[in-house]
């Protein structure tokens, strides 16, 4: 039982019973000898919609801080460690996405049964994370306080006491948040795995990371490319170096990024050359303001894409647009300026799935084409083909490619014709 001298945690075998945690914790975890307390970190992980789940695995560190009221004098056997309390992430774990972020919670296993506790007393620990080196997540900076109460055992010696020890109830103070903030009036949180099952589900000792996807793909490897704009023009009298003109749009990732305004890299590449494509941008492409060159050997011209900021950038037959670094999870649209003399339809695949409702097609002859806005995915090639057929056109004026149709007509009033022609023949026989 959780008597409330062993909530106490035994500071009356030290005297220290009221500098210590209440005897009653709000939303402790509490067991007895035969089912002793548990309680479980839980991981959430917060990543852009389209990301795939990274190969993970976050660790927690636990701080020894008292021992029945005394600081811990760097004795580890009157306070063990507590180690190895994790929550793996790999690819295959798959969340429900909002359409704009997955929320990826996971519990660690049981921390309570970590421990081989010296003897009954009250145990307090501060935890934080571990700050690993992936330069793509933020991670958390929350603290709190951990308070184990250990027992005797005194109802036999069930399989759960071996030792003749057990824990009866567990604790936990929130002290800082993620942000690294004090945490107002240190509320106590409820640890026990899977929540109070009702209106939450896992353990309330949470901390929360971002992670944002930074891909660093070489533009001239079709295999690394996070989105490829290409142009394609048609037709009997089509201008093959004729520059067509595109207005990008791209936007960062809405989580994970903070305060910072991505610069993608948007290089132009035609097929071929050492690698699957090569990089040919020019100021033709885009306004000098917006030329960068990278640090490639040797340097490679690009055309600078600010997130939330619009570009235009000029495309011939044959080219194509390429980013290889696109975070996972930002979004784009690509709208071509019309041209009179051509037709316009343009397929997109979004992260490896070409767009149900089939090929766009302009409103009209000249008029602008939309991709529309689509957001970059991870596990898939990303692609819009723009195709521009040229308009042929008769010296009278008349389209070459309405003669189908107009041929059509004329064939039919000339059956008409015939038809009435006939029937007059023979009214007046």
């Amino acid at each position: 039982m959780l008597t409330a001298l062993a909530l106490a945690g035994g500071l009356c075998l030290s005297g220290a019973s009221a500098a210590m945690a209440d005897p009653e914790p709000v939303g402790a975890s509490k067991g007895d000898a035969e089912n002793p307390a548990t309680a479980a970190i839980t991981k959430i992980l917060v990543m852009p919609h389209g990301t795939v789940t990274p190969n993970e695995e976050f660790t927690f560190v636990f701080t020894p801080e008292t021992v029945d009221g005394a600081a811990y004098d760097d004795d580890p056997v009157n306070m063990p460690p507590i180690s190895g309390v994790s929550v793996p992430y790999v690819p295959t774990d798959v969340k429900a996405s909002d359409g704009v972020t997955i929320a990826f919670d996971k519990e660690s296993g049981d921390f309570a049964s970590v421990a081989t506790w010296p003897h009954a007393g009250v145990y307090v620990y501060t935890v934080t994370e571990f700050k690993g080196a992936n330069g793509d997540i933020v991670y958390s900076q929350a603290e709190y306080e951990v308070t184990f109460w250990v027992d005797n055992c005194t109802i036999g010696t069930p399989a759960e006491c071996t030792t003749g020890l057990f824990v009866a109830g567990v604790g936990v103070r929130a002290i800082l948040d993620d942000e690294g903030e004090a945490v107002e009036d240190e509320p106590k949180v409820d640890p026990k795995p899977g929540g109070d099952g009702v209106e939450y589900t896992y353990s309330q000792m949470i901390f929360t990371n971002y992670y944002t996807k930074t891909n660093t793909g070489d533009p001239e490897i079709l295999a690394e490319h996070k989105l490829r704009v290409s142009k394609t023009v048609t037709g009997d009298h089509a201008d093959l170096t004729k520059y067509f003109e595109f207005k990008f749009s791209v936007t960062q990732p809405a989580t994970g990024m903070g305060s910072t305004t991505a610069k993608y890299k948007a290089y132009v590449v035609v097929p071929g050359g050492t690698n699957d494509y090569t990089v040919v941008t020019t100021d033709d492409n885009c306004s000098a303001t917006f030329l960068k060159q990278d640090n490639a050997t040797p340097k490679r011209n690009y055309c600078e894409v600010t997130s939330g900021t619009d570009i235009f950038i000029n495309l011939k037959d044959g080219q194509a647009v390429v980013f290889g670094d696109l975070h996972d999870g930002a979004t784009y649209t690509v709208v071509e300026t019309g041209d009179p003399n051509y037709d316009s339809v343009v397929d997109v695949v979004v992260d490896g799935t070409p767009l149900a409702s089939g090929t766009i097609e302009a409103a009209s002859t000249g008029a602008n084409l939309s991709t529309g806005q689509h957001t970059i995915g991870g596990a898939g090639v990303n692609t819009a083909e723009f195709l521009n057929t040229r308009v042929e056109t008769l010296p009278t004026g008349l389209r070459l490619n309405d003669l189908p149709f107009v041929g059509l007509i004329v064939l039919g009033l000339a059956v008409l014709v015939l038809v009435t022609v006939t029937r007059r023949g023979k009214s007046h026989a």
